[in-house]
């Protein structure tokens, strides 16, 4: 079982890794191209207060779907990660089983 479950989560990992990789370029490169100012903290504090204009708008929904596909990627690695961890777990299970020999015994 634990071999499947980590054929499962290496799959749904590496297909979250990817596309959170390719989901997060569009984002980036449009908040290189509209870095939009860097204030003072007195000043992002009025500007918090102003009603918002269009451009700062596309710029805090882009920041926002930036991070939640980074989020989806970073989730991808971990499975990925845990994964890996049961697939050597259920193949050390199974030669363990098969091979009872190759284990140090507790004499």
């Amino acid at each position: 079982m634990l071999i499947v479950g980590g054929v499962l989560l290496v799959l749904f990992g590496v297909a979250n890794w990817l596309t959170g990789a390719v989901r997060t370029r569009p984002y980036i490169e449009y908040l290189e191209l509209h870095p939009g100012p860097r204030l003072s903290s007195q000043a992002l504090k009025a500007e918090l207060l102003e009603p918002l204009d269009e451009e700062r708008q596309e710029r805090d929904v882009a920041r926002a779907k930036l991070e939640f596909y980074q989020v989806v990627q970073s989730g991808g690695r971990f499975m990925v990660l845990l994964g890996s961890v049961c697939l050597l777990g259920g193949w050390v299970a199974q030669r363990s089983r098969r091979y009872p020999n190759l284990m140090p015994s507790n004499r």
